[in-house]
Formats: structure tokens, C-alpha cells, sequence
């Protein structure tokens, strides 16, 4: 008992002011109700958070009720919250695990954002740092998948919004001091089920690995540690490269791949670069970046890659069927792209000369206008020419690439393109001798941003 009361007091003097205004998640086990024992006395403005999934019956609400009691018994803060299983319909492609996790932490940063709390303190142990590590190595992942969790992190707008005090105390330890200081907690039946994946790994893979190294359990910190400071040197190669090779533009990036291609660790750069977009086909991508495979493709959920000349161009992908939004007038735009408007008499104004601003006559327009992708045989009279001229013909005398083509948006009234958006007005909808009121049109952030 001593080794574990003497690591957290000495964790709170080292990093916890005793002011400090802490919400600890708890679920009734016994690692949460060991670690509120164990900080309870260290911060009088501790609180408990418990989220209720009910998805398993009549134990969830004997767990949620223990809970309740806890709580109220010791005079603590308790923040709960009951999720119905109509909520599962946003459950998409993710294991009942994952989406009740991504649920649990959304609401605990709504908590913490409302209380105003600094940090939000959760349970996970060594024992937990070496099954996701281990989880992690047979999914396939980086170096940041090595290092597993970090004691400390940013989170919810905090340098340090989320801790995991026992990160570096083994789950007998955990267990021992329950015993000792008989600390009160549920079973929950569902952990020994080997129903799911990550189950089958705690209760049979890694028992069987401690039997032939019983001393993994302890290693993995070290391990952890070690790939932490390599994962920080990483992320300043990285950043360097970054500034070198990636280029943004309007709606997309492109990545030079010759100074990647020739480095001494490629497919880790690779990785590294497209992890944030969620690319998987990592091998096949840099088959395709060596043999210059120009124009093949990609796509991870949300972007798309294109091999290119010279270059790896990522953009978000489209769905053509929501692929035309209606913008009434003056409201602001958010989706697809960041646009707003604002009514002015033309004797207040002056005419801006930016491709992200468009000054429009607004007698001459149709609200809703509508924004849209362009589509083969649009027409439009660009600024300052005398007649009509092919989108596709203007893109091919602009020398835009394919990428640039496809990431086009049209801002429409009727059947009329006004504005190529970011770039060129239609010369019909221009402030005129006769103008009096002027729509004025701001970009103000590009699609791949949102």
C-alpha cells in the first residue's frame, strides 16, 4: 500500500495544485473508486463524472445506482449521465466499444467546459497501457501507437485537461489496496466476456504472455517511455518537412514526394504525413508515388488522394448528391465553405479587388443563390470579356490542374454562374453605372480546413 499512496501524494505535490479543480470518471470498478480513495483527501473540489450506457440491463442500473450512493454518501459533486439505446443509431461502423467511449468523452469536455474544470482524471493503469499497446501493434500503427497513452495530455482546451494518475501502477497493486482499505466497487460481468475482440486479448493473449515474461506488465513503462521520446523526434522531422514539401491551396494540399521518396525513411514519412487523413493503403500509395502512376487514387473516409506529376494531392472527397447548397440571403455559409455576405449601397463602397471577394449587383440577382460543383457544358462570361466562354475552356487556358478543376465551386443565381469562387465574377453581375445596391461575397476559410 505504501508504494502506491506515496506515488500519488507525491504526484499531487509535483503536479497538482491542492486547489485544483478536478473531475474524476468513474465507473464503479475498482480502479475509478480506488483512484477517488486515493485523491479524495488531496482535493476538497473533486467531482465524479459516470456515464450509463445501459447495455447490460439490470447490472448497468445496479452500477449506476452504487454509483449515486457513493457519492452522496462522501459529499462529492457527482455529474451522470444516461445514454438510451435509440442513441446507438449514431453508432455508424464503430464496435459498440468505441462508439460508447467516443460518447463518454464528448460529454465528459461538455462537463468540463460547463464546470469550468481543469482536468479530467481517468483509472487507466499499466495493465491498460500494455493492452493498448499491444492492441495497437496488432492493428497496425505508427509510433504513436507504440508509445500507447500519455500520463498527460491536452484536452477540452487544457494544456493538461486530461491525467492518468496510475498509468505507471500495475492493476495488483490496484487490487491490493482495495483489499486493504476495503474501497467499495462493482464487477462488471461484461469484462470476462470474450465477445469482443479487445476482451479476448485481456483475458487470454496477455495472460499467457506474463507467464512466459512475468515481467512484462512492469517493462512496458520503460518501452513506453522510449517511444515517446522518439515519437517527439519524429514530430520535429516532421515538421520540418512539412515546411519544406507541403503546399496549401485553395481547397486542397500537395506534397512533393522527391524529397520524401529519397529520404532515408519513406514509408514512416508517408505514414506520418497522411496519417491526420486517414489514409490505410500506405503500401499501395508509395507503389504508386515510385512508379509514377499519375492519376491513381485513393480514399480514406472524408479525403481522397491523387498520385500526380511530381506530387501527391489531397483533397476532400465529394458526394455528388449533396453536392448543391441554398444560400439565402445575408445568412452565413458554413458548409461546404466559410461564406459571408453583407448588403451595401454602392456610394459607400469601394470595389475590392481580391479573388476571395466578390462584389456582385444585387438588384440583378435570384435568392436563395445556390452554390454547387461545376459540370461539364457550364458557361459563364468572365470579367472583362466581351462573350461567353466555356468553364472547362477557361480552366484549360488558366492551365488549372485536375485536382483544381474538380475542387471548383460555383456561386449561382438561376440558371447563371455570378462567381467561380475564389477566382473570377461573371461580367453580368458586376457593380455598374447603374448599380445602387452591391452583395458583397467574403471566402473566409477553404474547404479542406473544415
Amino acid at each position: 500500500m505504501i508504494h502506491l499512496e506515496k506515488h500519488i501524494e507525491e504526484w499531487c505535490q509535483r503536479e497538482m495544485s491542492p486547489d485544483a479543480k478536478i473531475l474524476i470518471a468513474v465507473s464503479g470498478g475498482v480502479d475509478s473508486m480506488v483512484l477517488v480513495h486515493l485523491l479524495k483527501p488531496h482535493f476538497p473540489n473533486l467531482q465524479l463524472a459516470y456515464a450509463n450506457f445501459q447495455l447490460r440491463g439490470d447490472e448497468s442500473a445496479a452500477d449506476e445506482v452504487f454509483v449515486q450512493e457513493f457519492a452522496q454518501k462522501n459529499g462529492l459533486t457527482l455529474h451522470w449521465r444516461r445514454f438510451s439505446p435509440e442513441e446507438l443509431t449514431d453508432q455508424s461502423e464503430e464496435s459498440v466499444q468505441m462508439w460508447a467511449r467516443r460518447k463518454r468523452y464528448d460529454w465528459f469536455e461538455s462537463v468540463v467546459r460547463s464546470e469550468k474544470i481543469q482536468h479530467l482524471l481517468t483509472a487507466h493503469h499499466r495493465d491498460d497501457q500494455l493492452e493498448t499497446i499491444w492492441w495497437n501493434l496488432m492493428r497496425g500503427t505508427g509510433v504513436s501507437g507504440l508509445r500507447g497513452m500519455l500520463h498527460d495530455q491536452e484536452w477540452a482546451g487544457q494544456t493538461k485537461g486530461l491525467i492518468r494518475p496510475l498509468l505507471k501502477i500495475g492493476k495488483q497493486e490496484i487490487l491490493k489496496y482495495a483489499s486493504y482499505y476495503s474501497v467499495p466497487y462493482r464487477e462488471d460481468s461484461s469484462n470476462a466476456s470474450l465477445k469482443y475482440q479487445r476482451n479476448k486479448l485481456r483475458n487470454v493473449v496477455l495472460p499467457e504472455a506474463m507467464n512466459m515474461q512475468p515481467a512484462l506488465s512492469e517493462n512496458i513503462t520503460s518501452f513506453a517511455d522510449r517511444m515517446r521520446d522518439l515519437e517527439a523526434i519524429l514530430n520535429k522531422r516532421i515538421s520540418e518537412l512539412k515546411e519544406r514539401v507541403v503546399h496549401e491551396k485553395e481547397n486542397w494540399i500537395e506534397i512533393e514526394s522527391e524529397p520524401i521518396q529519397s529520404s532515408e525513411a519513406p514509408a514512416t514519412l508517408w505514414h506520418e504525413l497522411l496519417r491526420p487523413y486517414g489514409f490505410t493503403a500506405l503500401k499501395d500509395i508509395i507503389r504508386a508515388v515510385s512508379e509514377a502512376s499519375v492519376g491513381a487514387r485513393f480514399f480514406s473516409e472524408q479525403y481522397r488522394l491523387t498520385v500526380d506529376r511530381g506530387k501527391v494531392v489531397v483533397d476532400r472527397r465529394t458526394d455528388e448528391e449533396h453536392s448543391q447548397y441554398l444560400w439565402e440571403q445575408e445568412e452565413p455559409l458554413n458548409k461546404p465553405l466559410v461564406l459571408r455576405a453583407e448588403i451595401k449601397s454602392r456610394r459607400e463602397m469601394d470595389i475590392p479587388n481580391h479573388p476571395d471577394k466578390a462584389a456582385l449587383d444585387f438588384d440583378l440577382l435570384q435568392f436563395p443563390l445556390m452554390l454547387r460543383r461545376w459540370r461539364p457544358g457550364d458557361v459563364f462570361k468572365p470579367l472583362g470579356m466581351t462573350g461567353t466562354k466555356k468553364l472547362q475552356d477557361f480552366f484549360t487556358d488558366e492551365k488549372w490542374s485536375r485536382t483544381a478543376k474538380e475542387n471548383a465551386w460555383l456561386l449561382c443565381s438561376g440558371n447563371h454562374i455570378v462567381w467561380l469562387v475564389g477566382h473570377r465574377i461573371d461580367d453580368r453581375y458586376k457593380i455598374g453605372d447603374a448599380t445602387e445596391k452591391a452583395y458583397l461575397v467574403s471566402l473566409l476559410k477553404n474547404e479542406l480546413e473544415n
